[in-house]
């Protein structure tokens, strides 16, 4: 099976809907020689996507201090940059909120994560498997909905 790793997501929500995704497929006999891909939709993702991205809110407000009361209740993600290290992961995300009718953007500074059993990896984790499913042509409306009760996440409890 072909190793690929999400290196970066942008979004573009509300009436011009867009999302790309840049991802590498690991050359696993030579780092040198990986292939450097990407995908831009302009079809909607999944829910979980966007519920995904967006709960890395909690880590956007915490590095860079922003208000939680506005950021948590009104912020969204729009983007997200990986570099895969041996041991850890290193992030950036972008948020954007409409705040006093402008949008402030903020980008955090290089996080670092190096425990693997940490809520912050759980979560890049989770939207990294997301963007898998967007590239893999799981988008809304794709497929039936399951006809079963799917246990709903809260992604600032993790």
């Amino acid at each position: 099976m072909v190793e690929r790793k999400i290196t970066k997501i942008k979004t573009k929500r509300g009436d011009t809907e867009s999302i790309s995704i840049a991802y590498i497929v690991v050359n696993e006999h030579n780092e040198e020689e990986n292939l450097n891909c990407s995908l831009t939709g302009k079809e909607e993702a999944r829910i979980e996507f966007y519920d995904g991205l967006d709960g890395l809110r909690i880590m956007l407000v915490d590095a860079i201090g922003l208000d939680p009361n506005i950021w948590l209740e009104q912020g969204q993600i729009i983007g997200l940059s990986i570099k895969y290290q041996e041991e850890s992961i290193g992030i950036t995300i972008t948020g954007k909120c409409e705040i006093e009718g402008r949008y402030a953007c903020p980008t955090t500074p290089y996080l670092l994560i190096a425990d693997q059993e940490s809520v912050e990896f759980r979560l890049i984790k989770n939207v990294v498997n997301e963007a898998f499913k967007y590239l893999d042509g799981e988008r809304k409306d794709w497929k039936q909905q399951s006809l079963f009760d799917q246990e709903e996440l809260n992604y600032e409890r993790l």
